[in-house]
């Protein structure tokens, strides 16, 4: 009798254990996901900020003043040059972020000080240059020197608090990161989530006949869905070749081939390659979603149980699992935000040369290309859903005891 008291004394303690670890665990993550999230707007934020600053610079070394400067409707700045400095000055920042990251980090060697003392005083003092070029770019407002200090400071010194706030966020996450592990490497919590896995399974072979049919049936429904989302998908995608097509022809036109076609003026060839392009980055992305989903639904395993294998799934993925679906996500993600860069920023390329070059014909072209790209994102999301249904139906089936 002793011994089982001291049996389910201990039970009881691990039950506790387990959830303390749980609550912690969901804890980080919460601050992690707030993390990431703020420094996705902040590198934003600090990019718009270089877009700023970077006007004053390439208009003040390219000699032309704020005067001449100063009629936005037909913007006279050089825009590639402009946008040559806004990705230096960008990159400054980011050298800058990475200086205060490693100055917070706890371990540091040796190697990492100089290369913090290298990062932070070079990218300081390049932001100090940003400023004294900005100065005196806005000093030829009326020769107005308190505006020119202030506006040139406002500027800047946003720029530089920008770049110190993803510093700091980035060890931030780095930390919480570091204890996220230290609780789901301990060896009660894996215990309890092995205990889990045989949970499900028995929960699974405790279905009756009728809703493992309806499953089946849902799964069929499921994959009818799919297909027809990938086929509007695909469709989509020569809409948004079409202009990438012809920027392409214009910068090769002996292998452009052109083809008129109602109106339309069409190089197959260009229009073939950027549409396979744009059909890779689709599925990329359909991917990627599909990894987040299911790392999503691990971690909601581990938090508050199995309720519905549509919204978890029924797999729980350890630490190095939800590490190398997390790595894939990234891979993918990188690829197709590349390929549907490359494809918006030549999209606006071709419909400013057919709206115009001047701020209205940029505001235009820029909304043209935004509505197909944007269509394009919300199949994928779609999809992605749908998917991760029939991964979710796929993965119970397969867990099913044969008779």
């Amino acid at each position: 009798m002793e011994i089982v008291t001291q049996e389910a004394d201990f039970e009881k303690e691990r039950v506790a254990i387990i959830k303390q670890v749980a609550f912690n665990i969901n804890d980080i993550q919460q601050k992690l996901s707030s993390n990431v999230k703020t420094s996705m707007f902040l590198h934003a934020a600090m990019f718009f900020s270089a877009l700023v600053c970077a006007f004053g610079v390439s208009n003040y070394l390219m000699g032309l003043s704020i005067q001449e400067s100063a009629n936005y409707l037909h913007l006279p700045t050089n825009l590639k040059v402009w946008f040559i400095y806004t990705a230096l000055i960008y990159g400054v920042c980011l050298l800058l972020k990475q200086g205060v990251y490693l100055h917070l980090h706890k371990e540091v060697s040796a190697s990492a000080r100089l290369a913090r003392g290298f990062m932070l005083w070079t990218s300081l003092l390049f932001m100090l240059g940003i400023y004294v070029v900005n100065l005196v770019y806005f000093m030829n407002v009326n020769n107005f020197l308190t505006f020119a200090v202030f506006i040139s400071f406002f500027f800047t010194g946003i720029l530089t608090m920008l770049a110190l706030g993803c510093g700091y966020f980035k060890n931030s996450s780095s930390e919480l990161s570091l204890e996220l592990n230290k609780y789901e490497y301990r060896e009660d919590f894996e215990a309890v989530l092995r205990t889990y896995r045989r949970w499900i399974d028995s929960y699974i072979n405790g279905l009756s006949k009728t809703r493992i049919q309806n499953i089946k049936d849902k799964l069929f429904n499921l994959q009818l869905k799919s297909f027809g989302e990938m086929v509007l998908g695909i469709l989509t995608a020569p809409v948004l070749a079409y202009g990438v097509s012809n920027t392409l022809a214009m910068c090769f036109p002996e292998a452009a081939g052109w083809l008129r076609i109602s109106g339309l003026r069409i190089s197959p060839v260009f229009l073939t390659l950027a549409t396979f392009l744009i059909i890779f980055a689709f599925f990329s992305f359909v991917s990627a979603f599909v990894n987040a989903k299911k790392i999503q639904g691990s971690q909601v395993l581990k938090q508050d149980g199995f309720t519905d294998y549509l919204h978890h799934g029924v797999t729980i993925f350890g630490l190095e699992g939800v590490r190398k679906l997390n790595s894939e996500k990234i891979r993918l993600l990188t690829i197709a935000c590349s390929i549907i860069l490359i494809e918006f920023t030549m999209n606006i390329s071709y419909f400013m040369t057919e709206i115009g070059g001047d701020l209205r014909g940029m505001f235009l072209s820029l909304i043209t290309a935004l509505v197909p790209t944007a269509l394009l994102i919300a199949e994928t999301l779609m999809l992605s859903q749908t998917k991760f249904d029939i991964y979710a139906c796929e993965e119970l089936i397969s867990k099913i005891d044969k008779d």
